[in-house]
């Protein structure tokens, strides 16, 4: 990204208003009006009607531009809100609490032309229920989730990938996730961990982080060169991973689960 070799790609930042009650709207707004000078897409993360409330200015100034936004809940004044902004993207949460709202969601926005994805896809509860969903609403994109704190069952979740994988390319669905095994089984994936390297984070209190599951945060001080030479830091990738045969597809797997020293957990080789 800030590196000269990174400057042409696009870089992505994560506004993730949900990670306390209070928000840092002038140092957030300080950060996305440098971001926007560098060229950085904004997105907005687990906007609720809530956080719109709290957050009220750094809200309005965020939906000014072209961004792509996570919905939590049905709110019909904010999604009438929404509905007059420049959004770029429609990214819906899919939970048990989200089931019933997201078709109203999606006939909500039936008239922008604008794509919709399925986020958070946990495929050990809700694989035939996603495929339903993805064929009424013309969902043609899905982030499979995976709990970075926890270890995947290997042979079910290997089993359950290869059949969403099989469904998606039936239906022309791009598939996205931070699994390495994705890789693995869909030649057409590249499961590469662009934290770090082509996005970042940004929490309620203005800290900067790799990913909003990462630990490790930096305060912004006027200067994104420093904040990503951190990054590269504490993203480096397992010296056992550059050995192996599958490397150049998964590359090395998630950022917040792996170390310099140790592979990401998840890993099924």
């Amino acid at each position: 990204m800030f590196y000269e070799d990174q400057l042409k790609k696009p870089v992505i930042c994560e506004i993730d208003l949900s990670s306390s009650k209070k928000v840092c709207c002038k140092k957030i707004a300080k950060i996305v009006h440098e971001s926007t000078a560098f060229g950085i897409n904004i997105f907005l993360g687990r906007l609720s009607s809530k956080k719109i409330l709290v957050a009220k200015e750094l809200v309005k100034l965020l939906l000014n531009k072209s961004i792509a936004i996570t919905v939590t809940g049905f709110n019909p004044k904010m999604l009438l809100q929404l509905k007059t902004c420049k959004i770029s993207a429609l990214r819906l949460i899919f939970n048990k609490k989200m089931l019933k709202n997201i078709k109203k969601i999606a006939l909500f926005f039936k008239d922008i032309k604008m794509p919709i994805a399925l986020v958070d896809l946990n495929l050990f509860v809700s694989f035939p229920t996603a495929l339903k969903i993805m064929e009424e609403n013309s969902i043609k994109i899905v982030n499979v989730f995976s709990n970075p704190t926890k270890k995947i069952q290997k042979s079910t979740y290997a089993f359950m990938l290869k059949k969403l994988a099989c469904e998606a390319k039936k239906r022309q669905i791009t598939l996205l996730s931070d699994l390495p095994l994705m890789a693995l089984i869909n030649e057409n994936f590249s499961g590469i961990c662009p934290a770090g390297k082509l996005s970042f984070c940004i929490d309620s209190n203005a800290n900067l982080s790799v990913c909003r599951y990462s630990k490790t945060k930096f305060s912004f001080q006027d200067d994104f060169f420093e904040i990503w030479a951190e990054f590269k830091i504490i993203t480096k990738i397992c010296k056992q991973c550059t050995s192996c045969l599958f490397f150049e597809k998964c590359g090395g797997g998630c950022v917040v689960r792996r170390t310099s020293k140790i592979r990401d957990k998840n890993c099924w080789v």
